[in-house]
């Protein structure tokens, strides 16, 4: 039912009502690595439901009642009464309200008529308009037709009170905006101008070009069902609301601001980039409100600084539990930032990324695919070269922007050389090269099918020993004696493109063998630069550094000829050094364990196979406590605010995994092999779905 003028004047709408606000979700891909591939998990983005913040003001002929209209109060400066009802013969200002309001549902509109039937402005009716909106603290948007004669003056003090001003560019189809319009160039970026479009998308013919003021135009349809007339002013409306969409979920956005995400957010049009047609484009309300620019997650006391999102929560497996399930007993959401301060509320949970390549299924997966190369450096084999170029699939994180599709194809390149010393002793310098694989349980089993070896899960070698094989590293294996061998290892990791890692370890290891029966202590000393357990360093759960002291007992035993037993445990004693700008600190000290026991048995079904099983524990936390500070809200000044708890870092379960090998080497110097691997609760995460993973191969050598 169409209300009456009168019906406007009498109807309860005080100047300080807020509406519901009907909020917008954006849909973005967040990028989460996992330990078999790259995955992409649409997360969606929001902020909290709130109310119509601010009011837009509109200076033209009136507005008669439709649907959707909140009425904030006018005035008629052409009949001088406080009843602004549209007489003009195409419904000219009923039309703009109707488009603010559809594309802001619930915003206030103040109804300044500074014009009748006549369309004619006068500077007195104008300047009446503008002293009023700026007794108003609650506008923040002012829609004025270039048409208008306000004093510039006026102008200026609108946008000192961080009002938004709206004009369109006119119509007299020239290349350069007219009248009013011409004063949004010194209004200090507050300001833009309005080009219209017609249905086609491309410039309305009566519509002036964005020309000398292309740097803060935008582009929007002019034309819309209300009204019979066509012109860049139903832009104007288009540009308004989407103005109003940013102030009402972040009012404390200055109006510079809110005009710089406009600009930076429309859809570009006509040539590349900002032109003198389109100016930066047509204005896109729903990308206005997501985010824009660099993301981090808030650290301290407010929103002005954070680590960047571009991996800031990524963490190893054996942190994740405890940081996403266990003990979060409050706020179970997160708040990310963009690059003018805008918080937009996640899940946690949805968001961090664990990871957790505990088994090695990672690297053997990039082995599948590569070029290897051996070479005898010596007569007789006593010194040989090893060269391998992988080419594999990576996540690459890109801090510059979050949401950015990096997933692409690398080569790497794997050297080893090894050889015999003078003194009986060996040797083998590595780059790229796995440190682990000669240390443990692993080291003294017979791996003849190198091609994947199935016991290539780190809690059955030397786990603490870095947490990537992108790096350098140098081993020393001496026999002391006919039972008793010695071996010293040193590695430092690289892996900057990646994830950030570096650190630097070594290791010794006394390993008593005799018979069928060996037994090796392993005693390590790892530092971590920017990560804890392997995590990515440089982001909200980074630290400063990570100090470990590992201890390891190995012990493989063979009941037969064909049967060969093996376990392998290791316990590590942490010290973290905490990130000034990190969601984790005051970390206690941390014992951390993993462990893992298998069976290997040779020619079970035909001459030249091997089947075997183990069982695992990847490495957990045993003890340790830290202050998580998450925040989770953000107030309409823009503060953020944090929730702090104090959480236990051992997670109430833990995670199996189970392997089961078959391999088969075939005359033809080929090898076929099945790997089953089970794990159940992965990353020590509770009524987590259980991971099954199959990797089936062949593999000749030519």
């Amino acid at each position: 039912m169409a209300w009456t003028l009168c019906d406007l004047a009498n109807t309860n709408h005080p100047s300080d009502e807020r509406a519901a606000f009907l909020p917008v979700m954006d849909e973005l891909n967040m990028r989460v690595i996992s330990s078999l591939a790259v995955v992409l998990v649409a997360v969606t983005l929001s902020t909290q439901n709130v109310t119509a913040a601010t009011t837009v003001a509109i200076f033209d002929a009136g507005v008669d009642s439709f649907d959707g209209l909140v009425y904030a109060g006018g005035f008629d400066h052409v009949n001088g009464d406080s009843t602004p009802q549209d007489d003009s013969d195409t419904n000219h200002g009923t039309a703009i309200a109707a488009v603010i309001s559809s594309i802001a549902p619930g915003t206030p509109l103040l109804i300044e008529k500074v014009w009748g039937p006549s369309s004619r402005h006068f500077a007195s009716r104008d300047n009446a308009a503008m002293l009023r909106v700026l007794d108003r603290p609650e506008v923040r948007v002012v829609d004025i037709n270039r048409l208008s004669k306000v004093d510039p003056a006026l102008l200026q003090q609108a946008v000192a009170q961080d009002k938004v001003i709206v004009i369109n560019v006119g119509n007299t189809g020239g290349g350069n905006p007219v009248g009013a319009a011409q004063h949004a160039a010194g209004l200090g970026g507050a300001a833009v101008v309005g080009v219209g479009l017609d249905e086609s998308g491309e410039i309305l013919t009566q519509s002036n070009r964005a020309g000398n003021l292309r740097d803060i135009a935008l582009s929007a349809p002019g034309f819309n069902s209300v009204s019979s007339s066509r012109g860049s002013s139903f832009s104007k409306p288009h540009i308004s609301a989407a103005a109003a969409l940013v102030i009402n979920r972040w009012p404390f956005l200055s109006a510079p601001d809110v005009v710089s995400i406009l600009l930076n957010t429309a859809d570009d049009l006509g040539a590349p980039g900002v032109d003198s047609v389109y100016g930066h484009g047509r204005v896109n309300p729903a990308a206005a409100i997501g985010p824009s620019g660099e993301m981090l997650v808030p650290t301290g006391d407010s929103g002005g600084g954070g680590s960047s999102a571009g991996g800031a929560l990524v963490v190893a497996g054996a942190v994740a539990a405890a940081i996403i399930v266990k003990n979060r007993t409050k706020q179970k959401n997160t708040i990310l930032v963009d690059s003018y301060g805008r918080g937009f509320e996640i899940s946690l949970e949805d968001l961090i990324s664990v990871r957790d390549d505990s088994n090695g299924l990672r690297s053997r997966l990039a082995g599948l695919d590569d070029e290897s190369y051996i070479a005898r450096l010596t007569a007789d084999g006593s010194t040989m070269a090893y060269v391998s170029k992988v080419t594999s699939t990576a996540q690459r994180l890109d801090e510059d922007d979050l949401f950015a599709d990096r997933v692409e194809e690398i080569s790497e390149y794997s050297i080893a050389l090894s050889g015999d010393t003078r003194n009986g002793g060996r040797y083998l310098l590595g780059y790229n090269a796995s440190p682990r694989l000669e240390f443990g349980a692993t080291a003294q089993l017979d791996r003849s099918f190198d091609a994947v070896p199935f016991t290539a899960s780190h809690a059955l070698s030397a786990p603490y020993f870095g947490y990537s094989d992108q790096g350098v590293s140098a081993q020393f294996k001496y026999q002391l004696g006919r039972h008793l061998d010695l071996k010293f290892g040193a590695a430092s990791t690289d892996e900057a493109e990646e994830f950030g890692l570096n650190s630097d370890g070594v290791l010794m290891e006394g390993v008593y063998h005799k018979d069928r029966f060996a037994l090796g202590l392993q005693i390590g000393y790892l530092n971590e630069t920017g990560s804890l357990f392997g995590g990515a360093s440089n982001g909200a759960f980074s630290v400063d550094a990570t100090s470990t002291l590992s201890l390891g007992l190995s012990t493989v035993y063979r009941s037969s000829e064909r049967i060969t037993w093996f376990a392998n445990y290791s316990e590590g004693y942490s010290k973290v050094n905490d990130r000034t700008r990190s969601q984790l600190q005051n970390f206690t000290a941390l014992r951390s364990n993993t462990f893992g026991a298998g069976v290997v048995a040779s020619d079970v079904l035909r001459q030249n196979d091997r089947l075997g099983f183990t069982v695992s524990q990847p490495l957990r936390i045993a003890s340790g406590n830290v202050d998580f500070s998450n925040p989770y809200t953000q107030r309409d000044d823009g503060k953020i605010l944090f929730d702090d708890e104090r959480i236990n870092l051992n997670p109430d379960v833990a995670e199996t995994a189970f392997e089961i090998f078959y391999g088969h080497q075939t005359r033809h110097d080929a090898t076929v092999s099945l790997l089953l691997v089970h794990r159940d609760n992965p990353s020590h995460i509770a009524h987590r779905t259980d991971i099954n993973a199959l990797l089936a191969t062949y593999q000749r050598n030519f």
